[in-house]
């Protein structure tokens, strides 16, 4: 995932960053779901790297997530410690 010219890099970091947070959350995706006003097929086809987000729904689930926006964008999220085990 860090071949940063691949045309979906973006996309798959966001969906892997998605989960990690809510995982470290303690979410599930349907009260992930509920949380950011979408539904869990929604949030499970985002986490399988197969939906092309808008602004909007990016906003969204950062609200939802309580993470400023561009931290779901982050390469090195994987290693901060708020999100490991």
């Amino acid at each position: 995932m860090d071949d940063r010219t691949h045309p979906l890099y973006l996309q798959n970091l966001f969906a892997a960053n998605v989960r990690l947070v809510r995982v470290a959350r303690g979410l599930s995706q349907e009260e992930l779901a509920d949380r950011a006003s979408l539904d869990r097929t929604y949030i499970s086809s985002i986490e399988r790297r197969l939906r092309n987000l808008s602004i909007q729904n990016i906003q969204r689930l950062a609200l939802a997530l309580q993470v400023d926006p561009r931290e779901l964008l982050d390469p090195g999220l994987i290693n901060d410690a708020r999100y490991r085990d």
